[in-house]
């Protein structure tokens, strides 16, 4: 991006929830029920995989992307490059910028909030 001025990209028509690659390159969507991606400049949008009621995502710098496909249900994970994702029993997360650890929240039976920092690639729990 060469320039201070906005301008629509092509194919993000009724696009929700934006989020950016962690190297600032691609932008990650919501559209018509499924998981996109754009390039930022030219290129066409990519859909990586079916989001029903897309509700945000994190894109972290494993190219791994967090997200939730509907509200309140689990987070799902997907490869940047590749669909099919692996569902995960959290609610929210975000991961850091280094890609190494995310953080996680969760609610158990008594409504409890669960907040948790996951180290990869071991998934060691750092903290509840």
């Amino acid at each position: 991006m060469n320039s201070n001025e906005a301008r629509p990209m092509n194919g993000t028509e009724g696009a929700t929830y934006p989020f950016w690659s962690p190297d600032g390159k691609w932008l990650g969507f919501f559209a018509n029920g499924r998981l996109k991606k754009a390039p930022i400049g030219t290129g066409p949008v990519l859909e990586l995989t079916n989001a029903p009621r897309g509700r945000g995502g994190s894109w972290g710098a494993n190219n791994l992307i967090l997200f939730a496909p509907e509200p309140a249900k689990a987070i799902f994970v997907v490869r940047a490059a590749q669909p099919d994702p692996l569902q995960q029993s959290i609610r929210t997360c975000t991961l850091l910028s280094d890609g190494r650890c995310s953080l996680r929240t969760a609610t158990d039976s008594s409504t409890s909030l669960v907040l948790m920092a996951i180290l990869r690639p071991t998934g060691t729990t750092a903290f509840t």
